[in-house]
């Protein structure tokens, strides 16, 4: 068997704060040091928000998948299937207002984003089954049949982002006390000595760029949305299954019966050995946050030094940062994230016994 399915995305939903981008008192828009733009803060100005749905026809979504079954005479039979999936979008969805969809877009323009790589994707999707069905007791109605279920998934998707607040949005803010996401993409640096980031005297500049490394996320530029990803997942399935032989008597009225006795067994690595079978997601909202920084005047540093540079908070940014070169990034503390967190749920065994009864 092989399947391909091609899919280009029409009128998919996009979502604007025109307040941004359409009224005159939050013109001209900031560009931050790494060319991205910088929005007015509308929670400072006073400015309500003005939310438009809107739709774009960018994207598109190429699934292949591929497979191939076998039965034997003497009982034996699997089938194995392969799917990867090759997804762009340019939004999600995936909030319940109009408001909180323009928010949680990942991008380094909220306003104007572009195709990205969905989160949604499963890159890679192995599937084995492998059955035997034998009657054991040579009876013709008291057939066993043991069926192992296995899955491999290619871990979740996210992205490196910066760690913003209510005080300190960096690149803009909604109003009517909408707080930000921390879903701005992380400007990664090219090196400790990249003219765009500073680096206040708290910051563990090798523990920062260990992380990096360690993680293999590329320097000099944004981080690309949802590039990173979390690991392997495996998923184990045990079932058995017994006949028995039914009900004679009822023969009459309700013909050839039996029994069957199912036993399955969910994420049975799990029974064999505590430590097998852990199921893992990356990090939540697809977000990992982890440097909290400052957008600061490069002439404020020259002057002042780096730890002394005002913050420009506010409304600030977009009014100082005129041109790329107007300001840097001062990068003030770093966490190390763990970016792989354990499903207690889809990590522990499961087992059901049932009794069924075939006429």
């Amino acid at each position: 068997m092989a399947q391909y399915l091609y899919t280009r995305i029409e009128d998919g939903f996009l979502w604007t704060n025109l307040a941004q981008t359409e009224l005159s008192n939050t013109q001209t828009t900031g560009v931050a040091p790494d060319g991205r733009p910088i929005y007015a803060d509308l929670q400072d100005l006073g400015i309500d928000n003005l939310t438009r749905l809107a739709n774009f026809s960018d994207g598109t979504s190429q699934i292949l998948a591929i497979g191939l079954a076998k039965r034997y005479d003497f009982g034996l039979d699997f089938n194995f299937s392969y799917a990867h999936q090759d997804i762009e979008a340019v939004t999600e969805g995936a909030r319940s207002r109009g408001i909180s969809n323009w928010r949680s877009i990942i991008d380094v323009d909220r306003n104007n984003p572009g195709t990205k790589i969905s989160p949604y994707q499963v890159e890679h999707s192995f599937k084995l089954n492998i059955g035997y069905e034998m009657d054991f007791f040579r009876t013709g109605q008291s057939l066993t049949r043991i069926d192992l279920f296995a899955r491999r998934l290619s871990g979740d998707l996210f992205t490196f982002t910066f760690n913003t607040s209510s005080s300190n949005a960096l690149f803009g803010r909604a109003g009517q006390f909408e707080s930000p996401f921390d879903n701005a993409p992380l400007y990664i640096p090219s090196g400790p000595s990249d003219p765009l980031v500073v680096y206040g005297s708290g910051f563990t500049q090798q523990e920062f760029f260990d992380y990096l490394a360690a993680n293999g996320v590329p320097g000099g530029a944004p981080n690309a949305t949802n590039s990173n990803r979390a690991g392997w997942n495996s998923i184990w399935d045990l079932r058995i299954q017994q006949e028995i032989p039914g009900l004679p008597f009822l023969g009459n009225s309700l013909g050839d019966n039996n029994f069957r006795i199912v036993l399955d067994i969910d994420n049975f690595l799990n029974l064999i050995n505590d430590d097998w079978g852990s199921f893992s997601v990356s990090a939540s909202f697809l977000d990992s946050h982890i440097v909290t920084a400052d957008l600061v005047s490069t002439a404020d540093v020259a002057a002042n030094g780096i730890d002394n540079a005002t913050a420009l908070l506010g409304d600030n940014p977009r009014t100082t940062c005129t041109t790329q070169s107007a300001c840097v990034y001062r990068f003030n503390s770093f966490r190390s994230r763990n970016n792989q967190f354990i499903i207690g749920s889809k990590s522990v065994y499961n087992i059901r016994l049932g009794v069924r009864f075939d006429f």
